[in-house]
């Protein structure tokens, strides 16, 4: 249970202060507040999800300590591949859209196998 509650706590991090600084946005009204969040929470997936492609690539980094870890997380590997990907809006939704229609390519052949 403590493994699942980390992950959401990395997950508010990166919503309040490390990635969208999403309490700077200081967004009035209920309706806008949620809207906001449900966009910045579909974009923290998708920065997840890209960052986990090529993850294995990333670098290691040696602490003074001898601890070793990744040199940046996938959360940071996924935004930096989104930002260069997506320059302008119409390529953001293009990759938008690439994006579902792989899933729903993927979709599509697990029901297909499971006739």
């Amino acid at each position: 249970i403590y493994r699942i509650r980390w992950k959401i706590e990395h997950c508010f991090k990166q919503l309040k202060s490390n990635g969208f600084d999403l309490e700077a946005m200081n967004i009035k009204g209920k309706a806008k507040q949620n809207l906001m969040f449900a966009i910045v929470i579909f974009t923290y997936v998708l920065s997840v999800l890209e960052g986990l492609k090529n993850y294995r690539k990333i670098a290691f980094k040696k602490y003074s300590n001898g601890t070793v870890s990744k040199a940046i997380s996938v959360f940071r590997n996924g935004v930096d591949k989104i930002v260069i990907l997506t320059s302008s809006l119409q390529k953001f939704f293009k990759y938008i859209l690439r994006r579902f229609q792989k899933i729903e390519k993927a979709y599509y052949y697990s029901v297909l196998l499971n006739v």
